[in-house]
């Protein structure tokens, strides 16, 4: 007896062992001054700020919100009663939210406070949810929130339901915002994931947001968001605010044929931005698979991922329509930009149209890259070639843009010579004067927005050296056709 309870209790240590949850890596969140451990299955994973939402918050600037470093918000956008009568309502500042959060440069999603007794009314739920978003994009996705409220008495927590009843209704909500195009996903408490619904298999085909208000998230199966506090201090929100860690794969793999993953993204103009007090930098990028080029709004939308401080921020480029996964793009928010070697007199290069040194200048407007490049004339043993503001070639087919690299290197492979090109007039990089380039000389003016290198050179129209209404009013007689603006 005494050998087989040996036995019995080595075999308990195994198990409990095996069962014990890993932790690694540390993080003191700026919001709770507290230090947090992260399990470490994400140790190779970005973590990410966000925030929950609901109309308790009040007014919320999501200006400061963003500016305060949280790069998403999940918003209520409706619930369950948990009396008797089940009554749904509607969040009274959802739509201010969601219109106000991403104009302020966060990523959305939302989520129903449930209370659902059955499949038939996680459905109904679904579906509420569905007729107010109104076909609106999210970049995050749509969550149900399965908890008790209430008390004994509150109706789901009364109503005694099975796991496996939960669990159906909990996969009813998810399949019907799934059936709409939307992502899915539930949130719920540690207790409520272990005790009241299988987690795990949910885990298995739905993005699970946990909540465990501790040091660490001892939930043993996967989660993508961990609520680790309700205490918060957030700018731009007064009082105590939900706060969160979203757990993302900087080198997330294809997942089917058609993947954002394997697509190559580069920058319209630049992949180096000056700090701007805080505000959002929101660099454009250009996404193509097989050498067709994508639309966003169809096959991809993008968000920002830490784009308000110094230091590296990302574009996240994520599928959709046909498109599948996502892809991070880093950029870099720097005090100066930093200088190219520029092209100056010790390489051997000439151009009957082009200007080289710290730039290159003398670029037309809706230039080819093919022309482009037939009009430059390198010495024996040097190669030119045109990049893209990330480091990728330009297809011939393109037409130059400011922000796109010169790079001139020798027989050995070397860089001799590196400077972008400036068009006077073209800011945004797609080689035109249009439109979005009169937007961004405005906020450059009023300071919302802070250009520097080529792209500030390609906002100084008059070529004074310096960006003010002169050049706006230039801007405004070219787009009209009343003066063209010369390189």
């Amino acid at each position: 007896m005494r050998k087989k309870a040996v036995v019995c209790l080595i075999l308990v240590l195994i198990l409990t062992l095996t069962a014990a949850t890993a932790y690694a890596a540390t993080s003191t969140s700026k919001y709770t001054n507290v230090k947090y451990t992260h399990n470490s299955r994400y140790d190779n994973m970005m973590i990410i700020d966000g925030i929950d939402a609901s109309e308790w918050q009040g007014s919320v600037d999501w200006v400061k919100v963003k500016a305060d470093g949280i790069d998403y918000v999940i918003i209520r956008i409706a619930g369950r009663g948990y009396g008797a009568e089940g009554k749904m309502y509607d969040d009274v500042r959802y739509d201010e939210y969601i219109k106000e959060a991403r104009e302020a440069g966060l990523m959305v999603g939302v989520y129903f406070f449930s209370q659902a007794l059955n499949e038939a009314e996680a459905r109904e739920e679904a579906q509420r949810t569905l007729t107010l978003l109104d076909g609106q994009e999210l970049m995050l996705p749509v969550f149900m929130d399965y908890e008790f409220a209430g008390g004994s008495t509150g109706r789901l927590q009364a109503a005694k339901l099975s796991k496996a009843q939960m669990t159906k209704n909990a996969r009813a909500f998810c399949e019907t915002i799934e059936a709409a195009g939307y992502e899915a996903g539930l949130y719920a408490n540690l207790s409520f994931l272990t005790s009241n619904i299988d987690g795990a298999a949910l885990s298995k085909d739905y993005v699970i947001w946990a909540a465990q208000y501790y040091k660490e998230c001892e939930v043993k199966h996967d989660y993508d968001i961990w609520q680790y506090s309700s205490s918060g201090k957030v700018a731009g929100i007064s009082g105590r605010a939900d706060v969160d860690f979203w757990y993302l794969d900087p080198a997330a793999a294809a997942s089917t044929a058609k993947s954002i993953a394997d697509c190559d993204v580069s920058f319209a103009s630049a992949s180096y931005y000056l700090y701007n007090n805080g505000r959002a930098i929101e660099p454009e990028i250009i996404v193509t698979h097989s050498g067709t080029r994508l639309a966003e709004g169809s096959d991809y939308r993008i968000g920002y991922i830490k784009n308000t401080a110094l230091g590296t921020g990302y574009v996240y480029v994520k599928g959709m329509g046909s498109y599948s996964d996502y892809q991070l793009v880093p950029f870099t928010i720097c005090e100066e930009l930093p200088q190219d070697m520029g092209i100056h007199a010790d390489v051997d290069i000439t151009s009957s149209k082009y200007k080289f040194g710290d730039y290159v200048t003398g670029v037309d407007f809706s230039s080819p890259a093919e022309s482009f490049m037939t009009n430059i004339t390198v010495g024996e043993g040097l190669s030119a070639s045109l990049m893209t503001a990330s480091g990728a070639p330009v297809p011939e087919t393109s037409v130059v843009g400011t922000g796109m690299r010169l790079v001139i290197t020798d027989s050995a492979g070397e860089t001799v010579g590196s400077a972008q090109i400036v068009i006077r007039g073209d800011c945004d990089g797609d080689g035109k004067c249009g439109l979005s380039d009169l937007l961004r000389i405005r906020k450059q003016i009023v300071g919302l927005e802070k250009y520097g290198g080529a792209q500030l050179m390609g906002l100084d129209a008059n070529a004074d050296g310096s960006v003010g209404l002169a050049d706006l009013l230039a801007f405004r007689k070219h787009i009209v056709g009343i003066l063209a603006i010369r390189n």
